[in-house]
């Protein structure tokens, strides 16, 4: 019943012995109506069972009807004493829904509760809520009340700061920010901009012994592997590549990588490197594969040579042939119709899924569909960069009412997966441009205030730039 297979519970009910049979029927009667729980409702049965209906009614009841919701639970928990655990589960459930129903008095019922611990995708959409609105002494307590392993995170020590800058807490704000400003991701970027000091960008190239290194060119796997890819058997070469590194130790694969990367097969080589959780190799860990077509296609378009690698290495880290499951394919990870519209746009042949993932031409129109959302989007790459993953329309919808720094509207974007993307991305493209031996821009140069309106330009434009 807690996970909805009511099929199954009913199939079940014929093992119970005649004498608590009583119970799950009144159970599936409150599944089924839970709005019933407006009113008295008297159920048999053990106490435990009766409110663990009576919680389960409720989450019911909030995703049809919040208020209602709200309502009944406040009844309830005066007549009745709910262990914590389904007193925090049925309050949850109502909290999460008034956040999605962006519900008048969200602040003020989420201020009401403390979410369990474990609970982190409360504890984070509530700060997030308090972010939408700029409540920024709540957004300060609600990150207080983290469990310790997200409050350390670059995102909430940002936001942590930000908070306080708002409140006039000048030295606590920047006190914040110092512990984050060395890190190499979007809010560490972000924390330095605020401080007016350098990026961390500095890299140390792995050093693995040449014994390692000369035993690993003769490993049969690793060749096999090599010699897939270079038939295009891509499937084979990951399997091969994978079976052959699976029991390595970490110095092993750290020579697997610098292997990979010497046989032009970036993906493995970011692939190992995570597995080895190396990071401070720049260099493998964000290749310039693809590099003579890349620029060559942004500067058609006018675009930036080290976002749309950003692009690349996010949506696909560089496997030729990636498949997503929404049916997206190759380095930019494009939808068959997307990549056929803008063929089509562009005055050439439409290709099929196996033109498409060929990079000449996936980069191609990969870039060509990039201009696009700019253009649609008003020149603003950070709505750009968002309608890439999410699409152009629902970019729209989530204009805010009114102007808003950037940083704010990326935060309260409603879709996690988006969320992250355009974090990885734009951190991504300050590294790219080091990659491409050009001085690195202020990441909020690229981000301004995101405005309730746009203003459409022409779809496509091709104007030859120089990109450094």
């Amino acid at each position: 019943m807690q996970k909805n297979e009511t099929v199954l519970a009913r199939y079940l009910r014929r093992y119970l012995p005649a004498s608590e049979r009583g119970w799950f029927d009144q159970w599936l009667r409150i599944h089924n109506h839970p709005a019933k729980l407006t009113k008295r409702v008297k159920l048999t049965g053990p106490d435990r069972l009766r409110k663990i209906i009576l919680t389960h009614g409720i989450k019911r009841l909030a995703r049809k009807n919040v208020n209602t919701a709200l309502l009944a639970w406040n009844r309830l928990k005066g007549d009745n004493k709910f262990p914590i655990r389904l007193q925090k589960q049925a309050e949850g459930a109502i909290a999460l829904r008034m956040i999605q129903r962006r519900h008048k008095d969200n602040l003020k019922f989420l201020d009401q509760i403390q979410p369990q611990p474990s609970d982190t995708l409360l504890h984070e959409k509530r700060i997030r809520a308090a972010l939408s609105k700029q409540e920024w002494k709540l957004v300060n307590k609600w990150i207080q009340q983290l469990p310790k392993h997200l409050k350390s995170s670059d995102e909430w020590r940002y936001w942590q700061a930000r908070a306080l800058g708002e409140l006039g807490q000048d030295t606590a704000a920047k006190q914040q920010l110092q512990k984050i400003i060395g890190e190499r991701s979007f809010y560490g970027f972000l924390a330095a901009d605020l401080l007016k000091v350098d990026y961390n960008l500095e890299y140390q190239p792995l050093k693995v012994s040449d014994s390692i290194l000369k035993q690993l060119k003769t490993n049969s796997g690793l060749l096999r592997a090599r010699e897939m890819f270079r038939l295009n058997r891509h499937i084979s070469g990951r399997r091969e590549w994978r079976a052959a590194t699976m029991k390595m130790k970490p110095k092993q694969l750290k020579g697997a990588a610098i292997l990979a990367n010497k046989w032009d097969l970036h993906d493995r080589s970011i692939m190992v490197l995570a597995k080895a959780r190396y990071w401070d190799d720049l260099g493998l860990r964000f290749p310039l594969a693809h590099r003579n077509r890349v620029d060559k296609r942004a500067q058609e378009k006018n675009l930036e040579s080290a976002w749309v690698f950003a692009v690349i290495r996010q949506e696909s880290a560089f496997v030729q042939d990636a498949h997503s499951p929404a049916g997206a394919l190759g380095l930019m990870q494009l939808m068959p119709r997307t990549a056929r519209s803008t063929a089509r746009k562009l005055k050439i042949s439409v290709p099929k899924k196996a033109g498409i993932l060929q990079p000449d031409t996936n980069i191609r129109l990969g870039t060509a569909y990039l201009r696009v959302v700019l253009n649609e989007l008003g020149q603003n790459q950070v709505l750009a960069t968002a309608a890439y993953n999410a699409g152009p329309s629902r970019v729209r919808r989530w204009l805010p009412a009114k102007a808003i720094p950037a940083d704010l509207w990326i935060a309260t974007v409603p879709f996690e997966e988006t969320r992250g993307y355009l974090k990885r991305v734009l951190a991504y493209t300050v590294i790219y441009q080091q990659r491409l031996g050009q001085k690195p821009g202020r990441l909020t140069d690229s981000m301004p205030p995101i405005q309730r309106r746009i203003r459409k330009t022409a779809d496509i434009i091709q104007i030859p730039r120089n990109n450094g």
